[in-house]
């Protein structure tokens, strides 16, 4: 993620914010933020395409002062345009969400054969063989390795984006699994 963010805090109440390397749980340096209400920061440190990170707000307010905190994994993807983050949109995991499914499809969807598979007997359309796809994602350096591989594909998953062809347990698995 580089080019151009903003961070808006459109609530009432006073927020920090941080986002940290899902790796190591360290701080990203320039991702540390603390805004009064109405208040916007510009942030200029890149986080690395593709890799996972934690983003974490917090906020003090309410009727009884009480703390609230919010966070969200996802996968750092390639900047369009200049992007503005809103608290409020950052709650409810909308936001990094959809912009990261935009980035993973960019990224999986020209690994993915697809077409009528046949299973035990029974075709199956729309279909793609996930070794496959996690072998392409590794040799294409989509991935770092195979979990890595997974990982992302797990994403697309619990979006219903895939589906495995015969087990709905929404768990990325490596065998045969279908194209929504």
């Amino acid at each position: 993620m580089g080019g151009q963010i903003s961070v808006t805090n459109d609530t009432l109440d006073p927020v920090v914010g941080w986002v940290a390397s899902v790796d190591d749980q360290k701080p990203v340096q320039g991702w540390e933020v603390k805004l009064e209400s109405g208040e916007d920061v510009h942030i200029d440190q890149p986080l690395k395409v593709g890799h996972r990170y934690k983003m974490v707000l917090r906020s003090a307010g309410g009727s009884k002062g009480t703390t609230r905190e919010w966070s969200q994994i996802f996968y750092a993807f390639k900047l369009k345009d200049h992007l503005i983050l809103k608290v409020t949109v950052l709650k409810e995991h909308k936001q990094l969400r959809i912009l990261e499914i935009e980035y993973l499809l960019d990224e999986i969807l020209p690994g993915v054969r697809i077409e009528d598979r046949s299973y035990h007997g029974k075709t199956y359309p729309r279909c793609f063989v996930a070794n496959e796809l996690i072998a392409y994602l590794v040799l294409h350096k989509i991935a770092t390795d195979e979990d890595d591989a997974c990982n992302k594909c797990q994403v697309l998953v619990q979006c219903r984006v895939f589906e495995h062809v015969v087990d709905s347990s929404h768990t990325f698995k490596l065998t045969m699994v279908k194209h929504n």
